[in-house]
């Protein structure tokens, strides 16, 4: 990164304490949870050293932590010092995990993750009669293709993006592109395989870049999986609802969490909220918030 220029590394620290300030989260708060001390933050930020009198020159384990706990791409970070190429080859896959019980305005709240993003293919959730304001939306209702079934295939719904985004690429143009898939917890409480759509987030990001590249000729911007806390907890006679929560923070490398009066988390604080959302019955609520705490800031420092 030494070939960033002052005029960049002091836009890069304004970007960060724009959207810090945006979160609502102090700068000790976030300085911790990405392991440096606030000064350093601080220096950052303000674009000013005060040993050099020059902006600071972050690496690129700090611009890592400082974009999951700010819920924002690595890309865009890199960007501001010129180095945005150098995330191509590792697709972002960020979680939005919803606690409230409304399904419409997704995309404005995913646009507020996402702002280099300017153009979206939205799958919506198939009991969201509304929202279709995205450049391309792909209405995939449930009993017919790609779920055709209480069977989830993968391959299916891998087909079925592929032809939607060749049908549509003509209409996202040269715009940067991002996906959100909001019909995830929803096919999950549909198919009578719910753990395969769990499976299925492991590849889903390799299937999504290698669509885009073949479809548009570029990687996505940004690819956003939506769950919903209802679903998460009516699927509790098939599957443990901490094991979904744990199993969606640990594929996922960006998490979100919105709140029902419409407060957006990112990185650690949503881990923590996800879980805490989570807790087992029979569980003492300060002894699973003490074990909330610990184990957000590892998954998302993984």
């Amino acid at each position: 990164m030494t070939t960033a220029t002052d005029g960049q590394l002091s836009a890069l620290g304004a970007r960060i304490r724009a959207r810090r300030r945006e979160l609502g989260r102090s700068m000790r708060e976030v300085a911790r949870a990405a392991g440096v001390s606030s000064s350093y933050l601080g220096a950052i930020e303000s674009g000013r050293n005060p040993a050099t009198d020059r902006p600071p020159l972050p690496s690129l384990r700090v611009l890592a932590a400082l974009a999951r706990e700010l819920g924002v791409e690595l890309g865009v970070l890199l960007a501001s010092v010129g180095l945005g190429d150098e995330t191509d080859d590792e697709p972002t896959h960020t979680l939005l995990y919803v606690l409230e019980r409304g399904r419409a305005g997704v995309l404005d709240h995913v646009a507020r993750l996402h702002g280099d993003t300017e153009r979206w293919v939205h799958i919506p959730d198939p009991r969201d009669a509304g929202e279709r304001r995205a450049a391309l939306t792909c209405a995939w209702p449930l009993g017919a293709d790609p779920y055709p079934d209480h069977l989830l295939d993968p391959d299916r719904v891998v087909a079925a993006l592929e032809r939607e985004l060749r049908a549509g690429a003509r209409r996202l143009g040269e715009a940067r592109t991002g996906l959100v898939i909001a019909d995830c917890s929803a096919v999950m409480r549909w198919v009578t395989n719910p753990e395969d759509e769990l499976a299925f987030e492991h590849r889903w990001p390799g299937d999504v870049e290698r669509i885009f590249r073949v479809a548009l000729g570029r990687p996505p911007t940004a690819n956003v999986c939506v769950y919903h806390h209802d679903d998460i907890e009516a699927l509790a006679l098939q599957v443990d609802p901490l094991a979904i929560g744990l199993s969606l923070l640990r594929t996922h490398t960006a998490v979100a969490l919105l709140r029902g009066d419409g407060t957006l988390l990112a990185g650690t604080p949503a881990a923590r909220e996800i879980l805490l959302a989570l807790k087992p019955a029979g569980v003492r609520s300060a002894t699973w918030a003490d074990l909330c705490a610990a184990a957000s800031a590892g998954l998302a420092a993984r």
